[in-house]
């Protein structure tokens, strides 16, 4: 199945008829304002409110559940470990070990905060096309060679990805299993070395291909960007009721 980066980019939601730098803006400001919540509710809320924010996309939420899937699998050492060693109330012992309330509600802040955030990003990257989002951070002052190293290392994850899964089945077909014996070891070694190769022989010739189409270090893009004070409006509101949740939860009203 051939991945497409801008699947969603072409509906009609009053988050993609938004002005695309009041968006970045305004999401990242209230993922930074997320990521400071403090305590489970706040959480909570802060989580509640992006998903609302995923049906004013338009965008199915199952669309981004789907996204977080792989970046939750590093939060995993915080259940192992955070439970064992964060010190406070004991709630119940295991053998040698005691699992403690602390590090259980931590685990969970910190889980319920990053999947909020996940989607907080997903949403501003999957309501426009990634080439007007590179052309929208340009206005904003981004670094033509930090703007290029984030579009082609976005762009070609996927192409690559999607040849690892070809390479995969290929193998599949031939016989190889999943089986955790020297020899498919050496085949899934093979596997990551062929891929590497693969990379750095396409992003050759992506280069000379780029080269002949004039390329000079800057992709250049013919967006205009027109904000309109409903964009401003918007972009106001995505950052005051964070704010106002993290406000709450600052002063203690959240419990």
């Amino acid at each position: 199945m051939h991945i497409d980066i801008d699947e969603k980019a072409h509906l009609n939601s009053i988050i993609h008829r938004m002005d695309i730098r009041a968006k970045i803006i305004s999401i990242l400001a209230a993922a930074l304002i997320i990521s400071s919540c403090r305590t489970i509710p706040a959480a909570l809320i802060s989580a509640a409110f992006t998903f609302l924010l995923t049906l004013l996309s338009g965008i199915d939420l199952a669309y981004y559940l789907r996204k977080i899937y792989y970046p939750l699998i590093f939060i995993i050492p915080l259940f192992i470990f955070l439970p064992f060693s964060s010190g406070g109330e004991v709630l119940l012992p295991v053998w040698i070990f005691n699992i403690y309330k602390e590090g259980i509600l931590l685990s969970l802040l910190i889980s319920i905060k990053l999947i909020s955030i996940i989607i907080l990003i997903n949403i501003m990257i999957s309501t426009a096309t990634f080439r007007d989002t590179a052309a929208a951070l340009r206005t904003l002052k981004i670094h033509d060679k930090m703007l290029n190293i984030i579009l082609f290392t976005y762009r070609y994850f996927f192409v690559f990805f999607e040849a690892l899964r070809k390479m995969k089945i290929a193998l599949t077909l031939r016989g190889s299993g999943k089986r955790s014996t020297v020899k498919s070891l050496g085949t899934s070694a093979n596997l990551a070395g062929s891929i590497i190769v693969r990379s750095y022989e396409q992003t050759e010739r992506i280069y000379e291909a780029m080269l002949l189409r004039g390329y000079s270090g800057r992709i250049v893009s013919s967006k205009i960007f027109i904000i309109r004070g409903a964009d401003i409006f918007l972009a106001l509101i995505i950052i005051i009721i964070p704010l106002a949740v993290l406000f709450a939860d600052i002063n203690g009203l959240l419990g």
